[in-house]
């Protein structure tokens, strides 16, 4: 794990365009006061005060050393954020029986920081919180982005971007705003850079349940352009790369296909 945001050089340029595209909006408002820009000592996140909520997080990662337990851990204000660029409440989102429901999605998985006790803990602050389809967050897309970091971390040091993407505030989203004061998210982004062979990958999900694994190939993204593959394209299996045994069985366990160009 690379504390105290140390900053390796980038091996591409291919994926420096890459963030440049998909941080883009960040720079577009970064004149605008209400855009807060918060350092734990592993990651970062960026803050909408407007929006209440996160829009933007970054973080390095290298190996899993660490299996500490986050399931105690309760949600809290960062210090140093102003009160009304947080939201109201760090309760859970609830709905009533029968509409879709949402948990208190983490933009920067607790797993993936559980070297450090501190780290774990920076991950439960509501400002690393936004509204997550249920599904999509617990077996879903998202939960196999965070698979994927866990995996590649033990074979080369990841560069890891993602954020949120709120939508137009239309009252279809307002389902949290009288509990929480905000307003649903309409997407989650996320892109991962391996340092070793200097690839990257990306999508940008909609925040519904039926964003599942099988849907993951229908939102890769490069340089801000759709992918498009050819369902008949041979895929590689990454369990035939050279691996340790416990990294292989990790990999198995995610599930991880269909993305050779980033896994050769």
């Amino acid at each position: 794990m690379l504390v105290g945001h140390q900053q390796p050089s980038w091996g591409g340029g291919r994926c420096a365009i890459s963030i440049l595209i998909l941080v883009l909006p960040l720079a577009l408002f970064a004149d605008r006061p209400r855009i807060i820009q918060h350092d734990f000592d592993d990651f970062t996140v960026w803050v909408d005060c407007s929006q209440r909520g996160p829009i933007a997080f970054q973080y390095w990662v290298r190996d899993d050393i660490g299996n500490l337990d986050p399931t105690t851990q309760t949600w809290r204000l960062a210090d140093n954020v102003p009160d009304e660029c947080e939201m109201t409440s760090g309760n859970t989102f609830t709905r009533p029986s029968g509409q879709p429901q949402y948990d208190r999605g983490h933009l920067v998985d607790a797993n993936v920081m559980d070297n450090r006790s501190a780290a774990i803990t920076d991950t439960y602050h509501r400002i690393n919180m936004a509204t997550q389809a249920r599904t999509f967050n617990r077996s879903g897309a998202w939960r196999q982005t965070e698979k994927i970091v866990d995996c590649y971390r033990d074979i080369t040091l990841l560069a890891v971007w993602g954020g949120i993407i709120y939508g137009n505030n239309s009252q279809a989203n307002h389902h949290f705003v009288s509990s929480h004061d905000v307003i649903t998210a309409e997407r989650w982004w996320k892109m991962i850079y391996r340092y070793d062979t200097n690839r990257y990958i990306a999508w940008i999900f909609n925040n519904v349940n039926s964003e599942s694994i099988a849907s993951m190939a229908q939102r890769l993204w490069v340089f801000g352009i759709k992918l498009k593959q050819s369902r008949n394209q041979p895929l590689d299996s990454c369990q035939k790369l050279p691996l340790s045994a416990p990294i292989a069985a990790k990999i198995k366990f995610a599930g991880i296909h269909d993305y050779r160009w980033f896994l050769k």
